[in-house]
């Protein structure tokens, strides 16, 4: 957590510097960019991953979501987080308090539940917020959902962003984060890959910050295992 905590706090940071110079229009992501390959989950139909959806837990995270929305402050808040655990277990107040950030990520997340929170939500008070920071993906992959499943859904959960929030607030899109799991982590790969093209686009409307070598030993390659909790994510 302490290697995500660094290198988020770098990107965003970074992220939130330019914040000052109004951007140009940006157009929406499109699919397509990179064709990654696409398999049959059985447990999961395609399409799932855009398709908004309350998560399971929705009534239990519901309450702690609703208190971190009311403390945004029109003039404090500098960033807002989506995502899964990783971004949750920031808090709401702890990470860069200079920044007053709402967090409204949650444990287990996979894209189409951050698309119903965006959708679900009333953010039309937020939608100048200078920053919006986003981490998901990590469960898709987790749940057996085939690269271009899981790169659709990060591309469908950007485009609600970009709805929702102002043309010149700046996503900061992040890299899922590795796993132990050599079958997993090539997968991984892929989208982050795709990730880099799209973001590289003209008016792709969306940062990349890929955190991949903060984990990875640059001589081995290996992951350190104190990266990982109990499990393994």
């Amino acid at each position: 957590t302490g290697g995500v905590t660094g290198g988020v706090t770098g990107g965003v940071t970074a992220a939130t510097a330019v914040t000052g110079v109004p951007g140009a229009p940006t157009a929406q992501p499109t699919g397509g960019i990179i064709k990654l390959e696409q398999r049959v989950n059985p447990d999961r139909a395609d399409g799932t991953s855009v398709k908004p959806v309350l998560h399971k837990r929705h009534a239990e995270f519901e309450p702690e979501i609703l208190a971190n929305l009311a403390t945004y402050n029109s003039e404090r808040t500098k960033l807002m987080l989506f995502g899964d655990s990783v971004f949750h277990k920031f808090g709401n107040l702890n990470l860069m308090p200079e920044f007053a950030p709402v967090n409204l990520a949650s444990p287990s997340f996979h894209t189409e539940h951050v698309i119903m929170r965006i959708t679900n939500l009333n953010l039309l008070p937020m939608r100048k917020v200078p920053v919006v920071a986003l981490m998901v993906g990590g469960f898709n992959i987790g749940s057996k959902d085939s690269p271009e499943e899981v790169l659709q859904g990060i591309l469908g959960v950007i485009k609600e962003l970009k709805i929702t929030f102002s043309r010149h607030t700046k996503i900061v899109v992040f890299s899922i984060l590795p796993r132990n799991s050599l079958k997993l982590n090539t997968d991984i790969r892929s989208v982050n890959s795709a990730l880099v093209a799209a973001s590289d686009m003209a008016n792709s409307g969306f940062n990349f910050v890929d955190l991949t070598n903060r984990f990875v030993d640059e001589n081995t390659m290996a992951i350190e295992e104190k990266m990982f909790e109990a499990d393994k994510f």
